[in-house]
């Protein structure tokens, strides 16, 4: 019997652990969210409309890291 009721709370942690990996996401974005796009030599950051400062210094950091990253590798 206490093997029995161990293997339910196990199953029953691993439900609950697995319904996290389909939470709506798609529902988190209205359909009326602006998207733009920065475009660099290496990578285009898509984000929504208002944080065009955050998009851009996150394009030029990706930019600096591809860089060192290519220097390093070869």
């Amino acid at each position: 019997m206490p093997s029995l009721l161990l293997l339910l709370l196990g199953l029953l942690a691993a439900t609950h652990l697995a319904s996290a990996q389909s939470l709506p996401i798609i529902s988190q974005n209205p359909p009326s969210l602006r998207w733009e796009e920065v475009r660099t030599p290496h990578f285009r950051v898509i984000y929504p409309a208002g944080i065009d400062t955050a998009a851009r210094r996150t394009a030029a950091r990706l930019e600096a890291v591809h860089q060192a990253d290519g220097q390093t590798l070869g």
